[in-house]
């Protein structure tokens, strides 16, 4: 096992859990989610139904950024589709539990959604959040 790895808290299961999924990334994610090409949009359609995939917090992070920077989306707007991306089917997303409640902060406050995330994980973990402020 490579040294990385070892220092982890993975068990093997949950390695061998991950090895069976496929990672989606962030572009088929978009295509899906946007519809800006609906014949690429249709494709992952069929992928998300025909294969056991999952897409990591930070996939749905840089597609959270995307559809507010280069599509120009509103925030609810975003964390309605974001939402609804997490149903389509069970264990899509990982840790969505995360994913719904930093869609929750998102919408509320004005805060970018990594920030939102990582409020996600104070709330079910208990974790503190080391923050620096800097004036501009």
């Amino acid at each position: 096992m490579k040294e990385h790895l070892k220092t982890t808290n993975f068990t093997a299961e949950k390695i061998a859990q991950f090895r069976k999924k496929h990672n989606i990334e962030t572009f088929v994610v978009l295509r899906f989610l946007v519809g800006d090409k609906p014949d690429k949009a249709q494709k992952v359609s069929e992928l998300l139904d025909t294969t056991d995939c999952i897409v990591p917090i930070e996939v749905i992070a840089e597609a959270v950024y995307n559809m507010y920077n280069y599509y120009g989306h509103t925030r609810d707007i975003i964390a309605e589709k974001i939402k609804d991306f997490i149903f389509i089917k069970e264990d899509l997303v990982e840790k969505e539990y995360v994913v719904r409640f930093g869609c929750k902060v998102y919408v509320s406050t004005s805060l970018d959604f990594v920030d939102c995330i990582l409020l996600a994980y104070a709330n079910v973990n208990g974790n503190m959040i080391f923050i620096i402020t800097v004036e501009v």
